[in-house]
């Protein structure tokens, strides 16, 4: 008689890979609820809040050292916690210059990370993976202008030049782009993102070309940056849109559908 048996093929390295980022993403979810609520009164300080977020988080990324097999991705999801925790939010709509900071090295680091389980060939999830380098795209985008338009103290211009460099704003910006066009082989409406985020990209350069501690009083900056902290996928309008040959901005509503999830 033959034994006939059904196997995991799941290793146990495995198995704590997919538990460490379960709990992380668990995490984030916990980190963006609880920025997103609506403001009340008598409620916790915002800064105690992130702090007691961060203090989650600087717990879990101690005590879950990932495997080899499952780094990268353990590493992109708490570079993705860190994004949440830093971005722009409900409770706290407009962040200090050591919070953009967070978020700038948050982003690298997410980007770097991804661009290396691309070349590996460990993306399974296309549509999301495209949809969060996007938005990590957006991230150091955002953090870029903010830095480069806050009032700085002498310690704080000091920082900036040492973490917010421009060399890392291209090799993210062309992470970004070979994340994207490499995705899209496997995803069409890849393509859209790609093209989106190459026009929005052009910003950054014209800051970094431009007096005035690199942001001149007639650069405008592209809503897309501006609106970051309610960004909304619109994937999927945005393809209809090109298929039909009617290609147009659609964050209004993007800001309308934003709204509507604040109500």
């Amino acid at each position: 008689m033959v034994d006939f048996r059904i196997e995991s093929v799941a290793t146990e390295a495995d198995i704590q890979g997919y538990l460490q980022r379960y709990r992380a993403l668990q995490l984030q979810s916990k980190i963006y609820d609880s920025l997103n609520r609506k403001p009340q009164r008598r409620t916790v300080p915002s800064d105690q809040i992130i702090a007691a977020l961060k203090a989650e988080l600087d717990w879990w990324e101690k005590e879950n050292i990932p495997t080899h097999n499952s780094k990268g991705l353990v590493e992109s999801e708490l570079s993705m916690g860190k994004m949440l925790l830093y971005r722009p939010c409900r409770i706290v709509p407009e962040r200090s210059v050591e919070e953009n900071m967070e978020l700038w090295t948050a982003s690298l680091g997410f980007l770097a990370t991804y661009r290396q389980l691309v070349e590996s060939n460990r993306i399974f999830y296309v549509q999301i993976a495209s949809e969060k380098t996007y938005w990590a795209g957006l991230a150091i985008l955002h953090s870029f202008w903010r830095v480069h338009s806050l009032s700085l103290s002498g310690e704080e211009v000091a920082r900036r030049a040492a973490i917010v460099r421009q060399t890392d704003l291209w090799k993210a910006i062309q992470d970004v782009m070979f994340i994207l066009r490499t995705l899209s082989e496997r995803w069409e409406d890849g393509r859209i993102l790609a093209k989106q985020f190459e026009k929005t990209s052009t910003f950054a350069i014209a800051v970094a070309e431009n007096g005035r501690n690199g942001l001149s009083d007639t650069l405008r900056v592209p809503r897309e940056i501006q609106t970051f902290g309610t960004y909304v996928s619109m994937t999927s309008i945005r393809a209809s849109k090109e298929r039909d040959g009617l290609i147009q901005r659609d964050l209004d509503l993007q800001q309308f559908v934003a709204r509507m999830v604040e109500i």
